[in-house]
């Protein structure tokens, strides 16, 4: 018997040793640039918007230098395009690519820090929050309907383009990017070469939480049924029933061919053990590092490397459930875990649990290194609000991939984005106001309906509550897929009507909306939804970012009082 489990143990050991080999030879391509292209492109990245920061700062303009860098990238990459050539742009584009396209598969997860310091904000009473529930629904209802007949009323004005570009830009690319293979999590590339254009300006994030479909060529081949089994007869087989029939010398021949290959061998125990490794690399690891983070915590009393590691363990583990419902978004369900997470990590010191979350953000984000300030060492909050201004830079690749369908639509897209911005800054805090909600909340509801990285900056501009505004966006998001179809089947609007299906989930719904459309199988209505949300975000940036609008939105705060 103790030889029997003494053989077991060597087995066992064996596989496992076999096992953790395979999974490195798979993972290491991705381990490189996960770990080395990635981190290196980021800080560059870095340094690039702290140069234009500086330069903002010498206008006066209060404008983000994220969202600057963004529209310097869009504008470069279409001027290099004009002077060299698509092909060399493309090999340039390739390369920003590598941080870029992991930054927007993992945008969501710079959004965790706002809603794990909820409990810090200031206390709302039962009065408000009914006022604010009001608010939440009517603004929506109004401003989806509002949208599709502006939508529908420009289409009717407009002349239509003369070739309306449905296709990729680059057609030999496959519709979605598969982001459910081996090895540790990879951006998706976005590079005008390897993504489609339909699908390039839906960010990664969204498309790393969708299940990949199947093969377009295999789903034709079915459908005409002429599929793989089909292919395999023999032309006797698949021949007409005109055909000469075959001689019976020739039946052992056809017997023998259709008779089914031998299955496989099935995998061993040491493979599956692979298999799992390499599904699970990115939770393995940051389970390890987070251990490892815990003694450190403890002793010098840093707690960055154990939140931020545990940040990260959790989004991971939490993203398999958002594919199950949109209720279980990521951010929300990552949150509230990291949240009891620093409560219990902070039980055996004795530290506030308030004070445990301040430590979470401290304020001191990548410019304040730069320069070189007197500043606190930064919290896993700060990190992840560094890693978004990287990230809303990486949204101009895949407005440059989708750059033809935007100049054909433009009009379509522009016109409403405007009209959004201007209605969601001026009506929201004027109503707010009225009804009693609390201003920096009211002006928290001016970015609701954005993508939240181009939310926080435009609201930070205004003085909103940025924490506020995380929920709201989420939620919105959530609320368009639940209430959204609701509403355009009262509209009467058709699943052929992309354009306008498109243009109103994105300019209402964010990326949650466009995530929605694409799951449903709507690849051209997902691709304008995150041409408008994009485009919606930008409007909205611009217009706080003007000193006069400013204050006379703030202005709107005191209406009838």
């Amino acid at each position: 018997m103790a030889m029997r489990t003494l053989s077991f143990d060597k087995a066992l050991h064996h596989d496992v040793k076999t096992a953790l080999g395979i999974s490195l030879k798979e993972s290491w391509p991705h381990l490189v640039k996960a770990w080395i292209y990635v981190p290196f492109g980021v800080v560059v990245a870095m340094l690039i918007l702290w140069g234009i920061d500086c330069v903002i700062q010498f206008t006066g303009i209060a404008f983000p230098a994220s969202v600057a860098g963004m529209l310097i990238l869009f504008g470069g990459l279409i001027g290099l395009e004009a002077t060299i050539g698509e092909r060399k742009v493309r090999e340039i584009f390739r390369l920003i690519d590598v941080p870029g396209g992991f930054m927007l598969k993992y945008i969501n997860i710079c959004f965790v820090p706002s809603f794990v310091l909820l409990p810090l904000s200031p206390s709302v009473g039962p009065a408000e929050i009914g006022k604010i529930i009001a608010v939440f629904f009517i603004g929506f209802i109004g401003a989806l309907i509002g949208t599709i007949y502006v939508v529908r009323g420009l289409q009717a004005v407009l002349p239509k383009p003369k070739h309306e570009n449905e296709e990729t830009d680059t057609p030999e690319t496959e519709l979605i990017p598969l982001t459910n293979g081996p090895g540790p999590s990879l951006a998706p590339s976005t590079n005008p070469s390897t993504a489609p254009s339909l699908m390039g300006s839906v960010p990664s994030s969204v498309l790393s939480l969708l299940p990949p479909l199947p093969a377009p060529t295999a789903e034709t081949q079915r459908l005409r049924g002429a599929g793989p089994v089909c292919s395999r007869l023999p032309s006797h087989i698949t021949a007409p029933r005109h055909s000469r029939p075959a001689s019976p010398t020739r039946l052992p021949s056809l017997l023998s061919q259709l008779t089914p290959p031998p299955s496989p061998p099935p995998p061993s125990r040491a493979e599956i053990l692979a298999a799992s490794l390499t599904r699970n690399f990115d939770v393995i690891t940051y389970a390890v590092l987070f251990a490892i983070s815990l003694p450190i915590m403890y002793t010098t009393g840093y707690a960055m490397p154990a939140h931020m590691t545990m940040t990260t363990l959790l989004f991971l583990l939490a993203l398999p459930f958002f594919k199950k419902s949109p209720l279980l978004h990521p951010v929300l369900t990552s949150a509230a875990g990291v949240i009891l997470g620093i409560y219990i990590l902070s039980t055996p010191t004795y530290t506030p649990f308030k004070t445990a979350l301040h430590e979470y953000r401290v304020g001191t984000k990548y410019l304040a290194l730069f320069r070189g300030l007197d500043v606190p060492a930064p919290g896993a909050g700060d990190i992840l609000s560094s890693l978004l201004d990287v990230s809303i830079v990486a949204l101009a690749l895949p407005m440059y991939t989708h750059r033809r369908p935007l100049l054909q639509h433009f009009p379509l897209i522009l016109i409403p984005s405007i009209l959004l911005a201007v209605g969601n800054i001026t009506l929201y805090p004027l109503i707010g106001g009225l009804v009693g909600i609390s201003a920096p909340r009211s002006i928290a509801f001016a970015g609701r309906s954005v993508t939240l990285a181009l939310a926080t900056p435009a609201v930070q501009n205004f003085g909103g509550d940025t924490q506020f505004l995380a929920v709201l966006c989420v939620t919105t998001g959530i609320f368009a897929v639940l209430a959204g179809p609701k509403v355009l089947q009262l509209c009467k609007v058709g699943e052929n009507e992309y354009i306008v299906r498109g243009i109103a989930f994105g300019g209402n719904g964010s990326a949650v909306a466009t995530a929605f459309l694409l799951g449903k199988g709507e690849p051209r209505a997902a691709a304008m939804g995150s041409l408008a949300m994009v485009f919606f975000g930008i409007m909205v940036v611009v217009v706080a970012a003007i000193g006069p609008v400013r204050s006379g939105v703030i202005g709107l705060l005191t209406v009838g009082k």
